[in-house]
C-alpha cells in the first residue's frame, strides 16, 4: 500500500514559489497566487476552483467551511467524508502497519480509510509543541500505546496527553515509522521539550509522568543545567512543583547551577522569581550564600567604576570572586572602563582572572537574545556537530556582559583576511586552516539562518582564532532595522576558500547542505527554545511559529531543503543589500 505524505501537510511559504504548482503557470500581477488550504501548496485561480470543508485531522491549520481547495484534495476531502466513520474505527483498534497494509486489499473505501489513518498516525511525532490534538490522533495514540516504548518520538507526544508509555523497546523505528530524531532514551532536548510544553503544568500533575521526567532531569550534567537554565526559571513562574521538587534539589548539590539560579530571578522583576531567589539562598550552604554576596559586590563594583563613582581597583590580587556567570573562573583584578563609540555606547572592562586576562563588554540594553543564541549555537554543537564560535553572556536586568573574543572585525580587515589569517599560523598547513575556517563559516551561516539574525554588517562578523563568529544579536527572527539578509557572505570570506571555483567552495555548498538537514531533524527542539522568547516578551508565538515554518520547512523533502539552503548561501555573497547595509551603517556612524 502506498501510504499518502503524513496529515496534516506542511503550509508552503509563498516567498519562495513563483509557479502554479498544477500547471506550471508563471504567477504575475493579475495571475495571482492562491493556497490549497489542505495541502498547503500554491497554485493559481484556476487549478483552485473548489470549495468546501476539511476534516478536523487533516487541517494544517483551524478553518472553516467553505475554504479553498485544489482538485486532489477536494476529492480526498469527499472521500473522508464518506469513510469517516470506517476511518474513526480503525484509529481505534491499535492495528500494526502492517495488517493496515492487508486491510486495504479489500476495497477502495477501505484502501482510502486505511491510507488516511496511516497518513495522519505518520504526522504525529513531526507535530510541533504548540498544537493541539484532533479526536484522531487522540485515538491512535491511545489505541497503539503499547507498541512505542523505547520511542522517544512517540513518548514525548504520549505524555502530551497524559500517557506514560511502560515496557521495553520491542519495535524498531522502521516498523513505528518514527521521526529522524528518534531514539531509545530520552535526551537533555527531550527533557526541555517536554517541560516547556504546551501542557507542561498538567503533565507534572500526573504522578507517574512527574516521576519520569524528575528522574531524567537529576541526571542531566552540570553544562545542561546551567545552558537550559532561562527555561526552568520559565516552567519554575507557573508550576511550584518543578521549582520544589525539581530545580532546588540540583541547586543545592552544585554551585554552578545555584548560581545560574540566583542571576537568572534577577533578570526579571517577578515576586514569583523573589520567593523562588529566598528559598534558594535558603537552602544552599553558609559558603555559597558568602560567595554569592561577594560576586554581587564585584557587579557592583564594575557598575561604579563605569559611571565614574569609583576609581580604585575594588579587587585586590589577594582576594578571589568567582565570577558571575561562571563560580569556577575567580576575578582577581579589575581594570579601568573604556566606552565604544557604537551606538549604545558600551563599556570595556579588562579583567584579571584564574584562567588568565580577558575583556567584558558591559552593555546597557537587554542581552537575552545574545545569550539566546549562543544557546543555540551550543546545541548546533551538540545536536548536529556543527562547529559554531561561542562566548558566554551573562544577563541582568535592562543590562549584561558579554565576554569579549580575541577577534578582529571584518571591517577593520578589508581584503586581508587571508593574510592575517595565514599570517596568524604561518607553521599550520595551509589546508588544515581552510577547513577549520570553512567548518566555523559553515557553523555561522546555520546559526545566522536558523536565529533569523539581523543587522549583518562588517563590524558585527569577526574572525577570532582563524574563525568566523558573529556578534551582536540584537534583531532575531527575520527583524532588520535595514534590508533583511538571510545569510552574509563577504567575497575575502570566498577567497580565503580559494574561490567560487575552488574544490573547497563547492565542499562549503555540500557541508552547509548537510547541516542545514541534519539541523531540520530538531526543529521540534528549536520551536520549543524558541518560546523562551515569546516568554520574555520580545517576539510572539506567531512570530516564532511561522519563522520557524519558514526557515526550517518542516515536512519538506531534504532535497527540496538543500536546494533552498544553497540559493539562499549563493544569493548570501556580496549582493547589492550587503552594500547597502554597510553604507547606510557607516552614514549612521558618521552622524554620531
Amino acid at each position: 500500500m502506498n501510504i499518502a505524505p503524513r496529515l496534516p501537510h506542511p503550509w508552503v511559504n509563498d516567498l519562495h514559489v513563483d509557479t502554479c504548482y498544477a500547471c506550471q503557470a508563471t504567477f504575475t500581477l493579475w495571475n495571482r497566487k492562491h493556497h490549497c488550504r489542505m495541502c498547503g501548496r500554491i497554485f493559481c485561480h484556476l487549478c483552485t476552483p473548489y470549495q468546501g470543508s476539511i476534516p478536523s485531522y487533516m487541517q494544517t491549520y483551524p478553518s472553516h467551511d467553505n475554504v479553498r481547495l485544489c482538485k486532489h484534495c477536494h476529492t480526498l476531502c469527499s472521500q473522508s467524508k464518506q469513510s469517516d466513520t470506517l476511518i474513526r474505527i480503525l484509529s481505534l483498534v491499535g492495528l500494526d502497519p502492517q495488517d493496515m497494509c492487508r486491510l486495504a486489499c479489500l476495497s477502495r473505501s477501505w484502501k482510502h480509510a486505511t491510507s488516511t489513518v496511516m497518513s495522519v498516525y505518520k504526522g504525529i511525532p513531526y507535530k510541533l509543541s504548540h498544537a493541539r490534538y484532533s479526536s484522531l490522533e487522540r485515538n491512535i495514540m491511545k489505541s497503539r500505546q503499547h507498541t512505542f516504548a523505547g520511542h522517544t518520538c512517540w513518548a514525548i507526544q504520549c505524555a502530551r496527553i497524559n500517557l506514560r508509555l511502560q515496557g521495553k523497546r520491542r519495535y524498531s523505528c522502521r516498523q513505528l515509522m518514527c521521526s529522524q530524531d528518534c531514539c531509545e532514551q530520552l535526551e537533555p532536548r527531550h527533557v526541555l521539550q517536554l517541560l516547556c510544553t504546551f501542557p507542561a503544568v498538567h503533565i507534572l500533575q500526573n504522578p507517574r509522568l512527574r516521576d519520569w521526567i524528575r528522574n531524567r532531569f537529576r541526571r542531566l550534567d552540570t553544562d545542561t543545567h546551567v545552558l537550559f537554565m532561562p527555561w526552568w526559571t520559565m516552567l519554575a513562574k507557573t508550576s511550584k512543583v518543578f521549582a520544589t521538587q525539581f530545580l532546588l534539589p540540583v541547586c543545592s548539590d552544585h554551585k554552578r547551577i545555584a548560581y545560574a539560579l540566583y542571576f537568572e530571578c534577577e533578570t526579571e522583576i517577578s515576586d514569583t522569581l523573589v520567593k523562588l531567589q529566598r528559598l534558594l539562598v535558603a537552602r544552599i550552604c553558609k559558603g555559597w550564600g558568602a560567595e554569592l554576596r561577594q560576586t554581587k559586590r564585584l557587579i557592583q563594583y564594575v557598575d561604579e567604576l563605569i559611571q565614574g563613582t569609583r576609581t580604585e581597583c575594588p579587587v585586590r590580587p589577594q582576594y578571589t570572586i568567582p565570577m558571575p556567570y561562571n563560580p569556577e573562573i575567580l576575578c582577581t583584578g579589575v581594570g579601568s572602563p573604556k566606552q565604544l563609540t557604537s551606538a549604545t555606547k558600551p563599556h570595556v572592562v579588562p579583567l584579571q582572572t584564574s584562567k588568565g586576562s580577558l575583556h567584558i563588554l558591559v552593555k546597557h540594553e537587554d542581552v537575552r537574545k545574545d545569550r539566546y543564541a549562543m544557546v543555540v549555537a551550543n546545541m548546533l554543537h551538540k545536536l548536529c556537530g556543527v562547529r559554531c564560535v561561542h562566548y558566554d553572556v551573562f544577563c541582568m536586568r535592562r543590562r549584561g556582559w558579554v565576554v569579549m573574543l580575541p577577534a578582529l572585525t571584518l571591517h577593520s580587515l578589508g581584503n586581508r583576511l587571508s593574510a592575517h589569517i595565514y599570517n596568524t599560523y604561518r607553521d599550520a598547513c595551509v589546508q588544515d586552516i581552510r577547513n577549520k575556517f570553512i567548518a566555523s563559516t559553515v557553523g555561522a551561516c546555520i546559526l545566522s539562518f536558523i536565529l533569523g539574525v539581523g543587522d549583518r554588517h562588517l563590524q558585527n562578523i569577526v574572525v577570532s582564532r582563524g574563525e568566523i563568529a558573529h556578534i551582536d544579536f540584537s534583531y532575531l527572527l527575520g527583524h532588520d532595522p535595514k534590508l533583511s539578509i538571510d545569510i552574509r557572505i563577504t567575497q575575502s570570506m570566498i577567497d580565503m576558500m580559494g574561490g567560487k571555483e575552488s574544490p573547497d567552495y563547492q565542499r562549503f555548498l555540500t557541508l552547509v547542505q548537510d547541516a542545514y538537514n541534519q539541523s531540520r531533524k530538531y526543529t521540534q527542539f528549536w520551536f520549543t527554545s524558541m518560546q523562551y522568547m515569546c516568554d520574555i516578551e520580545l517576539y510572539t508565538l506567531k512570530d516564532i511559529k511561522e519563522h520557524v515554518c519558514r526557515k526550517l520547512m518542516p515536512g519538506q523533502l531534504e532535497s527540496t531543503a538543500a536546494t533552498r539552503i544553497v540559493e539562499v548561501v549563493k544569493h548570501g555573497s556580496d549582493s547589492w543589500r550587503h552594500t547597502v547595509s554597510d553604507v547606510t551603517h557607516n552614514l549612521f556612524h558618521l552622524e554620531l
